[in-house]
């Protein structure tokens, strides 16, 4: 217990590593700290982070990583938890407390000519298109013996009625208090027994029928009903069946995903049902981090750990270091001799941080940044508000470059960031530090400069490109293969200029303009293949496909991959702001000089844009995980991310030019094909042709020689 945090409770455990290499030796040592009403904290702490053990002789191993990961906490205050189940069940139900895998909706109906939450308290029976609606969101289960979540219902006696919806998605559980399958109560107008269940909901879904009047939430008289989702149906039990829905919730719930189009009316479908359970798990989530239901359960939490400290306490520790240290952690406070710590080289899952200055080409300033790299994503997060400024995964992540203006990451199809780390010191050793881990958990590699010259301007460089800067052939022994530039090499900067702000034509003009070429190359993976970050599912880094892509073969790929880029050239285009930015054709060509037209960069640390612009949309795409309780941003649905924060968004007439540009190209496209398939079965059927020639000369040779022979027989 301590005087200023209150309780805490802090767990260790030390893991080795399970792969070792001789750069990546010794221990983890994971760590959660939970104090009073603070966050619970998880740390890992590499073996190799620890001072020597020459260097503490006194000093035990507990305290040195408690001083390391949380120095305000005084290890005096700190004493051993005896060993019981029921400590493990209380820390158990502490860690587990934000997270939720079940919960309980409330469905009411909502007749023709209602509006009143007495009234459709009061609906005795269903209606077809409730029935319809029930059946098609979850399953009818009978309640006694139901044995799995019953989300408060009786499931031995019947009292909360004899059947109910229930539904599982994507390991959450969800069981629906229906207002008609609750038990009615004639003489009793309030119908508590009802209430009783769908009022203490935080979630509640108002099912409408044609006819109902408005619904307001003033009239339900309930502190625990925090948000409404009104669901109007259409066409009812039929085959042409809609829903259109609506939220209304409390002013101190967050809002949350997935966003609904204004006006959107949608189909009963798969992807309709798995974006309502989505939509309905979101909001539960989101009342959960509301100001009341914080507080609750920050008061929940404070008790639980006020029991622990004061009930479940060991002996003062008056015990060595050396005991203690095996105790908790089964080693021993004297420890090997270790080289100098890298921590940046410990294949840890989760992020280091780093504290920079990150460039924002749309106001030419530095936002101060703390960069979270992990195994799995790189983030950047704005000081001091904390807000997420850019994600991406580091499998995005193609290369870097160290230049005199700072650390350049290239990530995607080439697009950048520059930042500049921030070291007290003064020294290099935060950015080689950043450097060592970006090597260690991404696939890109450091980008290197080359400088081609040639005598004269007609001298051709000896290599040919295609999007994104990708080079797809080297003469061997001309000017490119004798600077060092090889085949599956990616240029990400020419001069100064990325080359994801260059069309091809523009970089054409560039390279046969100029007799001295600086160019920034990032090399070829292990296997020859171009470093490709795309996350585009018919980009070939995604599909797998990693071999070399000549001309011929990039202009067969998927017609999506290429209108990709040319929706983006038109889109930055029209971009009032500027930065670094993908944009190309779907060519390639060996650098003669050709008329260009440059697309204007777009500005900003990173805005991505994506979602459907037209609000008539109706069918909705699923998320693709929702395994456990996660923010809204993280269950949002991705054909529906909010497309009315973006900037500069497309008008609907270049949206329909869009549309119509690329029906020309598809059906382009599908004439080729249609063409090469003509080709090929013309000459397969001059082949069968020539098959069938040889044939009949070789049948006619052996009817010959039969007749010879019978002509031979006879005269004998």
């Amino acid at each position: 217990m301590d005087e200023e945090m209150g309780p805490i409770a802090i767990s260790m455990v030390k893991e080795d590593l399970e792969r070792s290499t001789e750069n990546h030796q010794g221990a983890i040592y994971r760590m959660i700290i939970r104090i009073s009403d603070m966050r619970t904290m998880r740390v890992a702490v590499p073996e190799e982070a620890l001072s020597e053990s020459n260097d503490r002789p006194t000093r035990s191993l507990i305290r040195e990583l408690i001083e390391l990961v949380c120095p305000r906490i005084s290890f005096g205050v700190l004493r051993p938890a005896i060993q019981s189940q029921r400590v493990e069940e209380l820390l158990m139900k502490i860690d587990e407390q934000p997270i939720y895998t079940r919960y309980k909706v409330g469905i009411m109906l909502c007749k023709a000519g209602q509006s009143t939450e007495e009234q459709m308290y009061n609906n005795e029976t269903s209606t077809p298109a409730f029935d319809e609606f029930l059946d098609f969101i979850g399953q009818r289960v009978t309640l006694k013996g139901w044995d799995q979540y019953k989300g408060g219902l009786d499931t031995r006696g019947d009292t909360t009625g004899t059947h109910s919806v229930y539904v599982e998605y994507q390991a959450h559980e969800i069981m629906f208090h229906v207002s008609t399958l609750l038990p009615f109560t004639p003489s009793n107008r309030q119908q508590l027994s009802r209430k009783r269940h769908i009022g203490n909901d935080m979630v509640t879904i108002v099912f409408q029928e044609p006819g109902a009047l408005p619904f307001s939430p003033i009239t339900v008289r309930s502190h625990f009903q925090h948000v409404f989702i009104i669901i109007r149906v259409h066409n009812a039990c039929t085959e042409n069946v809609s829903y259109s829905v609506a939220v209304s919730r409390s002013k101190d719930v967050p809002s949350f995903g997935p966003p609904i189009p204004k006006g959107a009316c949608f189909s009963k479908c798969t992807e309709m049902h798995d974006w309502l359970l989505t939509k309905i798990i979101n909001a539960e989530n989101a009342v959960h981090r509301s100001k009341k239901f914080a507080t609750m359960a920050a008061r929940t939490r404070r008790e639980a750990l006020k029991d622990l400290v004061e009930n479940y306490l060991g002996p003062h520790q008056n015990e060595g270091a050396s005991k203690i240290a095996s105790r908790f952690l089964g080693g021993s406070v004297k420890r090997r001799e270790r080289h100098n710590p890298r921590p940046s080289q410990i294949p840890m899952r989760g992020a280091l941080s780093w504290l920079v200055d990150v460039h924002d080409y749309s106001t030419n300033q530095r936002v101060s940044c703390v960069l979270g790299l992990s195994q799995e994503s790189l983030v950047l997060l704005e000081r001091p508000s904390g807000i997420v400024l850019f994600c991406t995964p580091t499998h995005s992540i193609i290369g870097w470059a160290n230049t005199e203006m700072g650390l350049k990451i290239y990530y995607d199809h080439g697009d950048q960031h520059l930042l500049r780390c921030c070291s007290e010191s003064g020294t290099d050793a935060e950015l080689n530090s950043l450097l060592t881990r970006l090597c260690t958990v991404t696939k890109g590699d450091e980008a290197k400069e080359l400088v081609l010259r040639r005598a004269r301007l007609s001298d051709h460089w000896g290599f040919h490109v295609q999007d994104e800067g990708v080079v797809t052939d080297v003469e061997m022994y001309q000017t490119a293969w004798k600077a060092g530039l090889r085949q599956g090499s990616r240029i990400v900067e020419i001069g100064s200029q990325a080359v994801a702000t260059l069309t091809l034509d523009r970089l054409c003009d560039q390279l046969s303009a100029t007799d001295c070429a600086r160019l920034l190359v990032i090399s070829p993976a292990q296997d020859g293949s171009p470093r490709r970050g795309c996350e585009d599912p018919n980009c070939p880094a995604v599909r797998g496909v990693e071999q070399m892509l000549t001309p011929d073969a990039f202009a067969k790929q998927p017609i999506t991959y290429q209108e990709m880029f040319r929706m983006r050239n038109r889109e930055y285009a029209n971009s009032p702001n500027n930065s670094p930015a993908s944009s190309f054709d779907d060519r390639s060509f060996s650098f003669a000089p050709k008329k260009s037209v440059c697309s204007s960069p777009n500005g900003g640390i990173d805005e991505s844009i994506a979602g459907p612009s037209s609000a008539s949309l109706s069918l909705l795409n699923p998320p693709r995980s929702l395994n456990r309780a996660q923010s809204d941003e993280h269950l949002t649905s991705g054909v529906l991310l909010a497309r009315s924060n973006a900037k500069a968004p497309l008008s609907a007439r270049e949206s329909t030019n869009d549309s119509n540009a690329a029906d020309m190209l598809r059906l382009q496209t599908q004439l080729e094909r249609a063409n090469q398939e003509k080709k090929a079965l013309e000459l397969l059927a001059n082949q069968l042709r020539k098959q069938l020639i040889h044939e009949r000369q070789a049948h006619e040779n052996t009817r010959r020689e039969i007749e010879r022979l019978r002509t031979l027989y006879e005269k004998k």
